[in-house]
């Protein structure tokens, strides 16, 4: 069994036995769909099927059912998260404009997304054996944050990825150092196009 394939099995498991039965997997086309502008940001055909959890459907369907009695609001959640063969939990937002404009928004949601996964292992007993017994350090050694934007969507992003592709490095704002530094093993952006060729094309679970 992969590591994503154990981590839904026991997320699932868990919910079930709250009351909460569903499928926290979802796919990477659907999990891209701007709501506001209604399109998919990632449309690939070879790779629309990509498996992904849906932080929105543990949020809404799941996490919904922990915290109903003691709060009415929720974190709002990144678009998609991935686990690969090495065990690297991958948080993944979608934005379909400029993001310096959605600074403050991505900060929270990656702050939040972490908060709510520590949370709701807790109260599943932590029997999710992949997850180490210090959160913070398994956070720090595990845990990457992407920002996936279309290149027309925000052109400045987008020629500061390629620059920094061609010597091989990634792009990471100013914004987004700080998850860097104190939160995530790493965080950076990539255009549609590097997402695809640098990430999903080269992405084993």
């Amino acid at each position: 069994m992969s590591y994503m394939d154990d981590f839904c099995f026991h997320i699932n498991n868990y919910f079930m036995v709250i009351d909460s039965s569903f499928n926290c997997v979802s796919n990477l086309h659907d999990s891209s769909f701007d709501s506001d502008k209604k399109v998919f940001v990632f449309d690939d055909e070879n790779y629309n099927s990509m498996r992904v959890v849906s932080m929105d459907y543990i949020c809404q369907k799941g996490y919904k059912v922990i915290k109903g009695a003691i709060t009415k609001h929720l974190p709002n959640t990144v678009d998609a998260f991935l686990i690969d063969n090495s065990g690297f939990w991958y948080f993944i937002e979608f934005k379909n404009c400029a993001i310096s404009k959605k600074n403050d928004n991505i900060e929270k949601k990656g702050i939040n997304n972490l908060l709510m996964l520590i949370d709701i292992l807790k109260h599943s007993g932590n029997k999710y054996n992949n997850f180490n017994v210090d959160p913070t350090l398994f956070i720090r050694e595990k845990c990457i944050f992407i920002v996936v934007v279309p290149q027309n969507a925000d052109p400045y992003t987008a020629g500061k990825v390629k620059d920094c592709d061609k010597i091989s490095e990634k792009y990471t704002p100013e914004f987004l150092e700080k998850f860097k530094e104190f939160y995530f093993k790493d965080a950076y952006v990539y255009t549609v196009e590097y997402f695809l060729q640098r990430f999903v094309k080269k992405f084993v679970f």
